[in-house]
């Protein structure tokens, strides 16, 4: 929490910062996590958190989740940890294919009866298509298709040109 007091004709302003921790609770290394702009079906650069058990005791069964969209890695969390104890992961943004705009979410620690929650959001986007020049060839691999029909090689014709009316 940062204060700042502007001051009166008895005092000059000033400002000053503390760090609240709330007994009782799971502290995070950040108030939210925010990631931008990612492509959809790609994943952004991970974000380290740091995870503080502030419960005053010692809590089993601890485990950290993140909300659909959003991916952990390098878990350094045990499944018990002590009054104090802290622990580590990465957080990345992974909107699926075909999603778009804003994502929000939530990555959630939690372990003998208590849970602690940080704000994760990003916004996906879906790739534009790519520039084609006229008389250009390409093959395009579609994953979300029929096997059969995951290769297409295509022929790029001018708006102008007479194009088969059959493939």
């Amino acid at each position: 929490i940062t204060a700042t007091y502007s001051g009166d004709s008895n005092f000059s302003g000033s400002t000053g910062s503390v760090t609240v921790t709330v007994a009782g609770q799971f502290s995070f290394s950040s108030a939210a996590l925010a990631f931008g702009a990612q492509l959809d079906g790609a994943s952004s650069s991970a974000q380290a958190v740091t995870i503080t058990n502030n419960t005053g005791g010692a809590v089993s069964g601890f485990s950290v989740v993140a909300s659909t969209g959003f991916t952990i890695s390098n878990n350094t969390c045990p499944a018990s940890l002590t009054s104090g104890q802290s622990c580590t992961l990465d957080v990345a943004f992974a909107p699926a294919i075909g999603q778009s705009g804003t994502i929000s979410g939530s990555l959630t620690a939690s372990g003998s009866s208590v849970s602690s929650v940080l704000a994760l959001s990003g916004t996906a986007q879906e790739p534009s298509a790519p520039a084609v020049a006229t008389g250009d060839t390409r093959t395009v691999v579609e994953p979300t298709f029929p096997a059969v029909c995951q290769v297409l090689t295509a022929s790029f014709h001018d708006v102008n040109e007479d194009v088969p009316a059959s493939v």
